[in-house]
């Protein structure tokens, strides 16, 4: 088409020419007509955002907030942000199509002379934590903090770790026999005891005694087996040890099979295990039996023999003799001391503290069996094999910047120190080490940094740094993916920067410093920048904050968060054993702060008209018959959020279930900022918020808005497909490609016969008036539309 008179951008966003239809005096066929005012509409059905009534009501619709927090303007609903939200304080939108209140926080008090949190352990199934000069135990029971030791006016904590150590061997079990000897004859006979080890204390299987005989000649092996417990049958094979079947003696003797230490596992107390017997290529003339002996008797466990190679399980009533012997895993806690006057301390009781004489230290961290440390104030770490004796320092980068902490990745460690952080191979002969990021020096990098799901996370220069790979597939630094990566980063505690983070099951949490008191954000996915907030408010901003602790105690118990609080007392936050809290009855709700939602502003894809704004629709679970929702609004006028009132300033801002809030009558602006508040009663529940819808209509002021119709000609002969090939739309009539290219969602750009710009127009129908589309005998088809035109680009005002 050589020629235009009106151009209209088709779905990609190019200009697509097309020629006005002319009357018999050759003047365009052109109607344009200021519109009447527009009658507010309702929207029958599900509503969504950009869903335009005619006349150019709409609802802005958000059900889904779980991608985080950090947008302060309303996007389309095919924009990745628009499961975004401004922010929250009390208020936990994590979760898709669902939205909480914050968790509960519990003060505990701490002993005296008590610092700030700096490192944590765990020996014998009891939490200690670092505060400071004084190591304080957990009681889960009583929910209270014991001082255990006192560093010392000179000293303050730093990190810590527990290293576990093979001591001697002793039986722990054994069992006897009073039924008649049992026989293996064939290859697939396998005989079976189940026993459970009632000694207490981490211990691992190094050897079991068999009382054995042999009948006749034999070859191949004897292999005896620890195998798990399987509905009260053997199970899974743990680990085997074999002897040659023809060293057996041919009177009763007892047979030794021992683990070796690469095989050796850990035996959990009172939980039940099998030893089995397998004579691999036996004969059948040939036996091996497990005799009667006189030992140490205990409770009988379930015996069973298999004929068919294991398959399946017969029970039998004779005991079989054997002892189990095991290694004693002795735990010792290494607890550091930051200040350098101080030596570091070990422990294997949580309560008698030995001073190691040998050099400072101020944190450890243990990696495939190998214990680590830093050395005081230096930027050098050392390696042990046995927790007693230290090989010679290894110097990462400057000797002058010293380590600020110590994560273990798998096989790797990754030391962070004041001007950089390091992957190290502890197994790797001679240790490798690879730098992978440098800056200029500052005590607080690497300080509360924490590994977690594959990835270890370091504050790091004012940001969220993180790191993932292997020296065999390499690494991946992440430069920046806190909260201050957010493309709007400018809330009201904002910007702070994250100082400390721990994860649980299903999340990782993070410190951010703002005034007022840190707020706690969470994230299932950090390196995509998900954050959640505020949860809470960590304390009151007096006190210092540089390590979060999460404590598991396994999985039928909740997780915990600590830190430190006003005072250097010790906050703690009961997690949920779920991802979701709200499917946890022992998850525990804060009742003592409002939940503060901020949506993004709504301005209804037209920012710069005033809209009349008319209600508010909220849908929610409900819990207790005193709870309940609340909404706000703010219309940018300077005098801040104010509630919902009827015609007669009576507050109608709450909702106690779900429903509809109308705004005032004739509440008119550009640009709505609204907030949500849930309120709760009860510490075990609080509403669930399934969704929220604002319903609004236009209302430009005069002359802004104009109606037009027109009647445009195409190319003679062109039919549908030419013209959707032409435009980018489909359809099987001209008609039907004119309505998909100009009336699909949103605004489309215009340039009229005077080469006026109108950026955003409206159209509403597209009408086929004549149509001849016969190639060879030429033709014609025009199309008539209608639209709504907004005022041209030259006429706008912000």
């Amino acid at each position: 088409m050589s020629q235009y008179q009106v151009q209209i951008t088709d779905a990609r966003g190019q200009m697509i020419p097309l020629r006005l239809a002319v009357d018999q005096q050759n003047h365009p066929i052109w109607k344009a007509e200021t519109l009447d005012p527009i009658q507010p509409a309702v929207q029958v059905g599900e509503a969504s955002y950009a869903n335009f009534l005619p006349r150019v009501s709409g609802i802005y619709a958000q059900a889904d907030l779980s991608g985080g927090l950090g947008k302060k303007l309303q996007v389309p609903r095919d924009n990745a942000a628009f499961t975004r939200y401004y922010y929250g304080e009390w208020i936990d939108p994590s979760v898709e199509g669902q939205i909480q209140k914050g968790p509960k926080v519990t003060t505990l008090t701490a002993p005296a002379n008590s610092g700030t949190l700096s490192g944590w352990w765990v020996l014998a199934s009891t939490l200690y934590l670092n505060l400071g000069r004084i190591i304080a135990s957990w009681n889960s029971g009583t929910d209270a903090l014991t001082q255990v030791r006192d560093l010392g006016s000179g000293g303050v904590n730093g990190g810590s770790d527990v290293f576990y150590k093979l001591a001697s061997e002793a039986s722990v079990e054994s069992m006897s026999t009073t039924g008649a000897t049992v026989t293996i004859n064939d290859p697939d006979h396998i005989e079976a005891q189940q026993f459970r080890m009632s000694e207490s204390g981490v211990r691992f299987l190094s050897k079991v005694t068999v009382n054995l005989t042999r009948s006749g000649t034999i070859t191949g092996d004897i292999v005896l087996s620890l195998r798990a417990d399987y509905n009260g049958k053997p199970g899974e094979v743990l680990t085997t040890a074999t002897q040659l079947a023809s060293s057996v003696d041919t009177s009763a003797e007892t047979v030794v099979f021992e683990f070796d230490d690469d095989d050796i596992i850990p035996i959990e107390q009172d939980t039940p295990y099998w030893i089995t017997l397998d004579v691999a290529g036996a004969a059948a003339a040939t036996t091996i039996a497990w005799t009667q002996s006189t030992v140490n008797t205990y409770t009988r466990g379930n015996t069973a023999y298999s004929t068919d190679g294991g398959n399946s399980w017969t029970a039998r009533t004779a005991d079989l003799v054997f002892d189990v012997f095991t290694k004693q895993a002795v735990s010792r806690a290494f607890v550091g001391a930051d200040d350098g006057t101080n030596l570091f301390a070990t422990t294997t009781d949580g309560s008698t503290f030995t001073a190691d004489s040998y050099r400072w230290s101020s944190r450890f961290r243990v990696v495939s069996d190998v214990l680590v440390r830093d050395i005081y104030n230096t930027g050098a770490i050392q390696l042990s094999y046995d927790g007693s004796n230290w090989l010679e320092a290894i110097p990462l980068g400057d000797v002058t910047t010293p380590v600020t902490s110590l994560n273990r990745m798998g096989d790797v460690l990754i030391v962070t120190k004041t001007d950089s952080f390091w992957a190290v191979d502890v197994l790797a002969v001679p240790v490798t080490i690879q730098q992978l990021w440098g800056e200029n020096p500052n005590a607080a990098n690497g300080v509360g940094s924490e590994h977690w799901k594959g990835t270890t996370y370091i504050p790091f220069a004012g940001r969220l740094m993180a790191v993932q790979g292997s020296f065999n597939s390499g690494f991946t630094v992440y430069t920046s993916i806190g909260p201050e990566a957010l493309d709007e980063w400018d809330f009201p505690w904002g910007a702070g920067r994250v100082v400390a983070v721990a994860g649980d099951r299903h999340v990782l949490y993070a410190a951010l410093s703002a005034t007022g008191g840190y707020r706690l954000l969470k994230s299932s996915n950090p390196t995509a920048k998900q954050w959640h907030g505020s949860l809470a408010k960590l304390g009151d901003g007096t006190q210092t904050i540089q390590q979060l602790v999460v404590y598991d105690p396994g999985p039928t118990s909740n997780p915990q968060l600590f830190f430190t609080t006003t005072s250097n007392d010790v906050g703690r936050i009961r997690l949920s054993r779920f991802f979701n809290p709200a499917s946890d009855p022992n998850y525990l709700y804060d009742i003592s702060n409002e939940g503060q939602l901020f949506y993004p502003t709504a301005h209804g894809n037209f920012q710069v008209h005033p809209k009349a704004w008319l209600s508010e629709a909220i849908t929610f679970v409900e819990r207790s018959t005193s709870d309940y929702v609340e909404s706000l609004y703010d219309t940018l006028d300077g005098q801040g959020y104010r509630r919902i009132a009827d015609d007669h300033g009576v507050d109608s801002s709450r909702l106690y279930d779900t429903g509809i809030l109308q705004y005032p009558p004739g509440l008119t602006s550009r640009l709505l900022a609204r907030q949500l508040r849930i309120v709760n009663s009860a510490t075990t529940g609080c509403p669930i918020l399934l969704s929220s819808g604002l319903a609004f209509a236009v209302r430009p002021a005069t002359g802004t808005l104009r109606q037009v119709t027109f009647t445009v000609e195409v190319e003679d002969g062109l039919s549908a497909k030419d013209l959707g090939d032409l435009i980018g739309a489909t359809g099987t009539s001209i008609q039907e490609v004119a309505e998909g290219a100009a009336s699909s969602a949103g605004t489309r750009a215009m340039v009229d016969h005077r080469g006026v710009l109108y950026p955003k127009v409206l159209f509403l129908t597209v009408t086929e008036a004549l149509v001849n589309t016969d190639r060879h005998t030429g033709g014609r088809s025009t199309l008539q539309i209608q639209g709504i035109q907004v005022a041209p680009a030259s006429e706008w005002t912000a």
